[in-house]
């Protein structure tokens, strides 16, 4: 500071104006200088200064007195650290990315599964209900009425079984109707259970 032409001329461009305003700030205030800014080396090498100074009065009158540090080794070892937090950043980032379009893949093919699982059980279902159709059928070849309600009660209130159909021509169609609608009125209340257990108890 004792030689301001020679330190404004050291200062490194991208910190003259901030540099040189906080020094005619200083110098007016007579507030203590503390700050870190860059310097132009001889050869040409950035230089980091943490500069530190105090303004003292003795016989001789007013003056700066402070010292002046190189602190390029931590500002290096400071930029390197920024890179590698931001590398690291990146990295996250991108990892993060993939995980989220793992994810939404996972869920498509989630998705695509349940819905090829529900035309299965479609697919499984007609097949019943023509398996029932085809049976009750046989039962009853020349009853359409009796047979219809037959497959009816297989198939929505009781999985085709041998035992229903083994036993199926003791019922005529009379009270195959009332049994169907009784059962079919059960499993339409939630009562699965109830709606199986009069169909047992009828057949035996």
């Amino acid at each position: 500071l004792d030689q301001p032409d020679i330190w404004q001329e050291l200062l490194h461009p991208e910190d003259r104006e901030t540099e040189l305003a906080a020094h005619d700030h200083h110098n007016a205030t007579g507030e203590p200088w503390q700050r870190e800014y860059r310097l132009i080396a001889s050869d040409g090498r950035e230089v980091w200064v943490s500069d530190h100074g105090e303004l003292v009065a003795d016989a001789e009158g007013q003056r700066w007195l402070g010292v002046m540090l190189d602190i390029t080794p931590r500002k290096d070892a400071e930029e390197l650290l920024r890179l590698a937090n931001d590398e690291l950043e990146m990295r996250v980032l991108t990892r993060t990315t993939e995980l989220e379009d793992a994810n939404e893949m996972m869920s498509l093919e989630i998705g695509e599964r349940r819905r090829i699982e529900a035309e299965l059980r479609a697919a499984q279902r007609m097949e019943e209900a023509l398996e029932s159709i085809t049976q009750a059928a046989a039962l009853y070849p020349d009853d359409p009425r009796a047979a219809f309600g037959l497959a009816q009660i297989s198939f929505e209130c009781w999985r085709p079984a041998a035992a229903l159909f083994a036993h199926a021509r003791t019922l005529v169609p009379g009270n195959l109707d009332l049994i169907r609608n009784h059962a079919l009125a059960l499993a339409a209340e939630g009562d699965g259970a109830g709606a199986r257990r009069l169909l047992e108890a009828t057949l035996k």
